[in-house]
């Protein structure tokens, strides 16, 4: 199933047949930003330099950020208090893998690279 991806000035847009998922961007001083504390792990790809010094709970929230994003409904009770408490998480979806991009696939992989070990 193909996912489409369109930017419509605010907002991206991933759509496929059966769902449709929004990454809301807020305007601030300096322009269009994704929302969350790491906005660069949806918007381009890592290295592992950056990532390979952060702590395990930070690769966690930077991972599961990407998820929420698309409106993934977690499970651990942990990152679902953690997102609900974010103003621009909209949880919508039980699965939400065939609204990644290229980039934040590429990105979940190196993530969990580092996780485990």
């Amino acid at each position: 199933m193909d996912t489409g991806y369109s930017f419509d000035g605010q907002n991206i847009v991933a759509t496929n047949s059966n769902t449709q998922s929004t990454i809301n961007f807020t305007d601030d001083d300096n322009g269009l930003q994704i929302p969350g504390t790491y906005p660069q792990a949806s918007s381009r790809e890592l290295t592992a330099t950056e990532v390979q010094t952060m702590t395990l709970a930070d690769l966690r929230i930077m991972r599961n950020e990407i998820f929420a994003r698309h409106g993934y409904i977690f499970k651990d009770a942990a990152l679902s208090a953690h997102f609900s408490a974010q103003p621009w998480y909209k949880p919508m979806f039980d699965n939400v893998n065939h609204l990644l991009t290229p980039t934040e696939r590429a990105n979940i992989s190196l993530i969990k690279q580092f996780e485990n070990n």
